[in-house]
């Protein structure tokens, strides 16, 4: 399995934020994981993580000037209805099978790199939430996005 965590980092000593990606690989119990770079010839068949130190990797950064980022998730109800939760709402859900998962919805609050003169607006809705940002000059705009998973869903299926 490949976990890819996106996260907001903050800059240290600059008055910026990033997005970031930080990857590992974990192989799960009697899985045998075998490299796909051709040089390495090793078979691994282990119960961890492949990629030393996950939770502590900086990652990379994928896009600048990203001070906010909201997930939801789009999910089926028995129903057939849908509707949208916060990923901490469907992990609260404790009748099991959960609703299955049929997309993602992403949101991003971007921030312009260099202060402009007109930038007065300071009250963003990102998806859900409401952010208060800084009268600091720099503009800023509300980006969202929504992925649909094709394969059914995950959860109920």
């Amino acid at each position: 399995y490949v976990i890819e965590r996106y996260y907001i980092n903050k800059a240290s000593g600059k008055d910026e934020a990033n997005l970031n990606c930080s990857s590992a690989m974990f192989a799960a119990t009697g899985e045998i994981v075998t490299p796909a770079v051709s040089y390495e010839s090793t078979t691994i068949s282990a119960v961890n993580t492949l990629t030393t130190n996950y939770a502590a990797n900086a990652g990379e950064i994928i896009a600048k000037n990203i001070e906010y980022m909201r997930v939801q998730l789009v999910v089926r109800n028995t129903d057939a209805t849908t509707r949208t939760l916060g990923v901490n709402d469907y992990k609260a859900i404790t009748t099991l099978p959960r609703p299955a998962v049929i997309g993602v919805n992403l949101g991003w609050l971007v921030r312009s790199s260099e202060k402009v003169a007109m930038a007065e607006k300071t009250e963003f809705k990102v998806l859900d939430q409401a952010i208060s940002a800084t009268k600091d000059g720099y503009m800023r705009q509300v980006y969202t996005t929504t992925i649909a998973i094709r394969n059914g869903g995950l959860g109920d299926i």
